[in-house]
């Protein structure tokens, strides 16, 4: 198959485009988090204000589901495939292996600060259907986030390290180290029909970046004479606001915008910028990078997915901010009319001309207690004072509190649930059954969640494995519960492993629950040899998220240790189960479970 040109790949765009505007709704994305900041389609009085009265479901919700889905402190149980690993070596081998991995995946969790990005993601499918993180490095002689920064020629280093500026600001991306940030949908195209990412043949990130940093940035090429492009064929950011916030960021610099795209069929990536020095000209286009092989497509493309809502034929889902839209509006509808029928229930009075003269009207309409009030004319005065009296019509109420009931039956949760005491008297079969059907359906975000978690790590672990060529030490936890000190070489680890993530430590019931079993399990194995007492440590620390696991077990005896030193050393442990026991009861005992 012939190579797409620059005019094929524009075509190819442009009908990602419409793909996501069409079948994604993405037009909408705006109002959706609009509607989450209070800004709602409604009247306004002369200085702008709203003078509607609104209720934020969609706030509301999205607090709600958020951090009932994201991990606030992650974690990557891994063990390792059937299969040879590491040469062939035996189960020990494999678990010992196992172990070092999970030791630097949740690492360079915290060091990637994972848990940010996670948790935008999370956002992003609530408005957007759809939550996407990439995975990328920075190697030798880069301090700055690329669009892939490995194996530069020397005069590039060079020139880089001659360089005092910093080409990001972005305290995640270090040199030689991976990294994993959200990418906002709105900047990701993928072809025509795409259902799965793992179907799709290539993808486009729309990168914005400073037009000077853009040129003095050695890894792009063909930028001479090149000038912002953003404002006059941007292919994002339809919304009116987002336009004003890009015309206000143009005012100090020049934006690029640049189509950074992964040609999967070829494993290789191209950089392409559309500009057009004149409004309404010609899109004109400029390649400033590739094409060239791609050294992040490793196992499929560098990106991974976060959807709640799937839908049956597309690839962009179905924003959970969309199926609260009708009860956001007619809720805001609502309590409009309540408050305008509140002010007219308010004081009011028809008096008979020359009845009241300015100055007992306004004693009239105080708030004084015991005012008199003098009334001319004769007559009964029921015939010179007419008070007027209404009420808020009742229904209005309760199509409130419908809109309500309609919004947490759509998005699967109960009263309790944002924060209510359900009214009238409930049995504990009828809560149990509530609550079961509730976490049913917030299960299966957490699930994906989870699903997202190991997928992107895995992607982490394959660059490990391919970028880092010198020898790492790491603390890992041994089979006996205490800290190690182990110098190894990533690539002596190459293997497939399996991740895991415990999708149930996520509420504080069920954490409770497991730290109590958990204490049972260590106390009742504690003179088990065969016992993985390690494991039940590891999980029972976890548990405390205010503790740090590896300062509370105890540092092994034994000094730091290579790779095949620690795994012999492990090997003999478990050979010997009365020495083993008595190790892992000592350490037990350290943290009073024994």
């Amino acid at each position: 198959m012939p190579r797409k040109t620059t005019t094929d790949w524009l075509k190819a765009i442009d009908l990602g485009i419409e793909y996501k505007k069409t079948y994604g709704r993405s037009k909408r994305w705006s109002r959706y988090k609009d509607y989450y900041r209070g800004n709602f389609p409604g009247h306004k009085d002369p200085y702008g204000n709203m003078t509607g009265l609104y209720f934020n479901l969609t706030y509301a919700m999205a607090r709600t589901i958020v951090p009932n889905v994201y991990f606030r402190n992650p974690y990557l149980n891994i063990s390792p495939r059937i299969g040879p690993v590491g040469g062939g070596e035996d189960k020990q081998g494999k678990e010992v292996f196992a172990s070092i991995v999970e030791s630097t995946l949740n690492w360079l969790m915290v060091e990637m600060n994972v848990k940010r990005s996670y948790k935008r993601a999370a956002s992003d499918t609530f408005f957007c259907g759809r939550g996407i993180l990439k995975v990328g490095y920075d190697g030798k002689g880069r301090t700055a986030q690329r669009v892939i920064d490995l194996d530069l020629p020397a005069n590039i280093e060079e020139e880089l390290n001659r360089n005092d500026e910093k080409l990001t600001l972005d305290i995640n991306a270090r040199e030689g180290m991976p990294w994993l940030r959200r990418v906002a949908p709105e900047t990701i195209i993928v072809p025509f029909g795409t259902e799965e990412l793992m179907d799709a043949e290539w993808i486009d990130h729309i990168i914005l970046k400073p037009t000077d940093l853009v040129k003095r940035d050695p890894l792009y090429k063909n930028t001479r004479g090149m000038q912002g492009s953003h404002l006059l064929t941007s292919r994002i950011f339809e919304s009116t606001m987002r336009t004003s916030f890009f015309n206000k960021l143009t005012e100090e610099h020049d934006l690029t915008e640049i189509h950074e795209i992964r040609d999967r069929r070829r494993n290789e990536i191209i950089a392409i910028v559309f500009e057009s020095k004149v409004h309404n000209n010609p899109i004109g286009h400029r390649v400033i990078r590739g094409p060239e092989d791609d050294p992040m497509q490793i196992e499929g493309l560098n990106y991974s997915t976060l959807c709640f809502n799937d839908d049956p034929d597309y690839f962009w889902c179905v924003p959970c901010a969309a199926h609260l839209e009708p009860q956001q509006l007619d809720i805001n509808e609502t309590l409009t009319q309540a408050m305008y029928h509140k002010r007219i229930a308010l004081l009011k009075i028809l008096y008979k001309k020359g009845a009241l003269d300015d100055g007992e009207l306004r004693k009239l309409l105080s708030g004084e207690v015991g005012v008199g009030v003098e009334v001319k004319g004769s007559g009964p005065m029921k015939d010179l004072i007419l008070p007027m009296t209404t009420n808020i019509p009742a229904d209005l109420v309760g199509w409130i509190e419908m809109d309500r009931a309609n919004m947490r039956e759509i998005i699967g949760i109960g009263r309790q649930d944002t924060g209510e005491v359900s009214p009238g008297r409930k049995t504990a079969t009828e809560i149990n059954i509530a609550h079961g059907a509730k976490e049913l359906r917030m299960d299966e975000k957490r699930d994906a969640m989870a699903d997202l978690i190991e997928d992107s790590m895995r992607k982490v672990l394959q660059v490990v494995f391919k970028m880092w060529d010198q020898e790492k030490v790491m603390q890992v936890v041994g089979v006996d519960g205490a800290r190690y000190w182990v110098k190894f070489k990533p690539s002596d680890l190459k293997a497939e492993y399996d991740f895991k993530v415990d999708v149930e430590s996520l509420t504080p019931q069920t954490k409770q629950v497991k730290r109590g079993q958990l204490i049972q399990l260590i106390q009742a194995l504690g003179n088990n040899p065969s016992a993985n007492i390690n494991y039940l440590l590891r999980e029972l620390l976890r548990s405390f998220e205010w503790i740090d696991a590896m300062k509370v077990l105890p540092e092994a005896q034994e000094g730091q240790m290579n790779l095949q030193q620690f795994q012999q050393q492990q090997g003999g442990l478990k050979k010997d189960p009365k020495m083993l026991a008595q190790r892992a009861k000592q350490n037990a005992q350290l943290l009073n479970l024994g």
